[in-house]
């Protein structure tokens, strides 16, 4: 419906990544999606992932969605386009390289050894126990974990094209290893180990 009035309204449409921290800060209105996996490992809740090692976490900052949104808003040359507001796909951690910074990271900063995730790919399957919901079951310590409604996420192998972001915006570089620690930082500073696993999709 909205592709339809296109082509009488001035409309554009913007597909944000995971939004999280702010890129200098750390600082967002709630800790969920990304969040959610960090808090459980952190927690020391997560010992297997039901995922590739290889998979890319595909967040964005809030700063950066939020400004392109205004920008190509009030810019007449959008309209009638599509924008994914993420990073390059290269800009971004693996699902190991996150855990193995965070892993070192809570060593460090919060004099907490964590055990290694194993990560163990599971198929999209239903009515099985091979699936990725019954292995969080079996792995799981207590109830009320968001980590299952986290399961799109887990399987998600698309690569969402910059084309247009770029051409309007111009080319957005993310260092996630300078990033990670600004948003790790201000997660702790606000308990967020101690809030719900709760997340948007709940």
């Amino acid at each position: 419906l909205v592709r339809a009035e296109m082509t009488h309204l001035p409309i554009s449409v913007f597909r944000p990544a995971m939004i999280v921290g702010h890129s200098d800060t750390g600082e967002v209105r709630t800790f969920n999606t990304y969040y959610v996996g960090l808090r459980r490992y952190l927690t020391g809740h997560l010992r297997v992932a039901p995922t590739s090692r290889h998979l890319r976490v595909n967040i964005v900052p809030v700063d950066y969605v939020a400004d392109a949104i205004v920008r190509l808003t009030f810019e007449p040359a959008a309209a009638g386009t599509t924008f994914h507001l993420t990073a390059p796909p290269e800009a971004l951690p693996t699902g190991a390289q996150m855990m193995r910074f965070a892993r070192r990271w809570a060593r460090e900063q919060l004099a907490v050894r964590l055990p290694r995730v194993v990560f163990v790919p599971v198929p999209r399957l239903r009515g099985t126990a091979a699936s990725a919901d019954e292995l969080v079951r079996r792995g799981r310590p207590r109830s009320g974990s968001g980590v299952a409604a986290l399961r799109p996420y887990l399987h998600e192998k698309r690569r969402f094209r910059r084309d247009n972001t770029d051409r309007m915006l111009g080319p957005y570089a993310l260092r996630w290893q300078t990033y990670l620690p600004v948003l790790l930082d201000h997660a702790v500073a606000r308990s967020f180990l101690h809030r719900s696993d709760r997340t948007v999709h709940e």
